[in-house]
């Protein structure tokens, strides 16, 4: 993703009163996608970061590793990835309220009483 073009794009949506909710930040064949320059933007706009760690496992960027930089993070363990399981994955977060949100979707939003 180039930081440049992300932030045209997130002035272009905030001249016609729209706010971008989330940024998907990829690392692409175990490369860390900008991760600097696309937090400072994430933050500068208020925008969180998902980032997409799916090719990345055990990758790092600048000693920390891939998977630990957004407010949510994907691995996946499909068949054509680094891990696999033949399918499913794992979600990463610092936010207990994201994590519970989370659980909550998967398992079909169901209300326990």
């Amino acid at each position: 993703m180039c930081p440049e073009l992300l932030e045209i794009a997130i002035k272009d949506r905030i001249s016609k009163g729209k706010k971008l909710k989330a940024i998907i930040a990829v690392h692409l064949y175990g490369m860390p996608y900008k991760v600097e320059a696309i937090h400072s933007i994430a933050k500068k706009y208020e925008i969180p970061i998902i980032e997409d760690s799916a090719e990345a496992l055990g990758s790092s960027y600048k000693e920390r590793k891939c998977g630990t930089f957004g407010d949510l993070s994907i691995v996946s363990f499909n068949g054509n990835k680094i891990i696999t399981a033949s399918g499913g994955g794992a979600l990463i977060t610092k936010h207990k309220a994201l994590k519970e949100k989370a659980i909550f979707l998967s398992t079909h939003a169901k209300v326990n009483l």
